[in-house]
């Protein structure tokens, strides 16, 4: 209904974990809207009896194109969300359709479009890439298994403040079967996914994002069934809530997150910027109008504020011979000192350790020379 509507839309505009990743510009917000968008395209769809050809193949077009903005992960919680739903309703038959195989090649031949031409210029193997992002991924890395127990608590944040009406809602109250057992398996695959994927040491709570997507629909549908019980039972003991007192609670929450992240980031962030000194160490040597090479180096989120032009090379031999100024990770010093035509170059850079949290921490050795 509308007023569903209306709450799930606000519960997908005002929660902290899409504020959060909106504010540190991370793609996340945007893959997740994808995942969100082919997730509650296909959820009306089905709902509504729609032909197999636009159930089975619009959402996967999306889903398609989540994958270019983050790989292939979202397919997991899409494929879980979707076969728990369909399996509360004894209708797990309904991916045998015709239409549900022209959906997965539409998302596979979408992501092959970017995939097979950047397997060929990748000089590693991809399969020795993969390895290293899964091993990350399963055993951890130094910064992330540190903090791996505050998982919990940090994805549990992502979901507020409309994770205080979580306690109080009660499928048995929603009258319509089919919606009662579709939350029913959104809220059972949810579940599963946020709790296998924050139990992995290398992963972060940012991983469980696409699940406010059912989170969302979930709230929403409570909230156009009145599906509440503003009561809490422990064994004997009963705990009444007044629903406005909670009402109040969520809308302070919103009204927070909407001022107080703003005020944060033009205050107590932006005396502690990370990035921008860095940038303004290499703008300070590199001259707008001069090209910036990095050679073998990570993802670097600073380089995003130098104002040179920074072009990625994969090898110290590929430096053009017109090269003034470029980037090496620390391992590369010696090999500078050993090539022939870099005679010439010396450091003037020296960046710290940066960011601590980043594949382990690598300290990565800026290089600004001239030759």
């Amino acid at each position: 209904g509308g007023f569903g509507s209306t709450v799930a839309a606000l519960c997908w505009l005002t929660n902290l974990g899409l504020i959060e990743e909106g504010r540190m510009i991370e793609i996340d917000a945007i893959y997740v809207s994808l995942f969100g968008f082919a997730f509650i395209l296909w959820l009306i769809l089905w709902q509504r009896g729609g032909s197999p050809w636009l159930t089975f193949v619009v959402p996967w077009i999306f889903l398609g194109v989540g994958m270019l903005a983050k790989g292939p992960a979202h397919i997991m919680f899409f494929y879980v969300l979707i076969c728990d739903v369909l399996w509360r309703n004894h209708r797990l038959g309904d991916l045998a359709q015709p239409a549900h195989v022209v959906g997965v090649l539409c998302t596979a031949g979408i992501f092959a479009a970017w995939l097979i031409p950047f397997l060929h210029k990748l000089h590693e193997s991809p399969m020795q890439v993969w390895a290293q992002e899964t091993a990350i991924a399963v055993y951890g890395e130094k910064a992330s298994s540190t903090n791996w127990w505050l998982n919990f608590p940090h994805g549990f944040a992502y979901f507020l403040p409309w994770l205080l009406l979580l306690p109080f809602i009660r499928f048995h109250k929603i009258p319509d079967p089919v919606q009662r057992e579709t939350v029913r398996g959104l809220a059972l695959g949810s579940i599963l996914l946020f709790v296998v994927v924050l139990l992995i040491p290398g992963t972060l709570p940012r991983y469980t994002l696409p699940l406010i997507a059912p989170f969302c629909w979930i709230i929403g549908v409570a909230c156009a069934n009145n599906a509440f019980e503003w009561r809490l039972r422990f064994k004997d003991f009963t705990l009444l809530v007044p629903s406005r007192l909670i009402a109040v609670c969520i809308a302070i929450g919103i009204a927070a997150a909407m001022v107080i992240f703003p005020l944060r980031s033009v205050t107590y962030l932006k005396r502690h910027e990370r990035m921008k000194p860095v940038a303004a160490k290499i703008n300070a040597v590199v001259a707008p109008d001069q090209r910036l090479y990095a050679v073998n180096l990570p993802f670097l989120p600073y380089l995003f504020y130098v104002c040179a032009p920074v072009t990625y090379l994969e090898k110290l031999d590929e430096l053009p011979s017109d090269a003034r100024y470029f980037l090496v990770p620390p391992s590369y010093q010696q090999k500078i000192t050993k090539t022939a035509r870099l005679a010439h170059a010396r450091p003037v850079v020296w960046t710290p350790t940066y960011p601590p949290t980043f594949r382990g921490g690598e300290s990565i050795l800026f290089v600004i020379s001239e030759f």
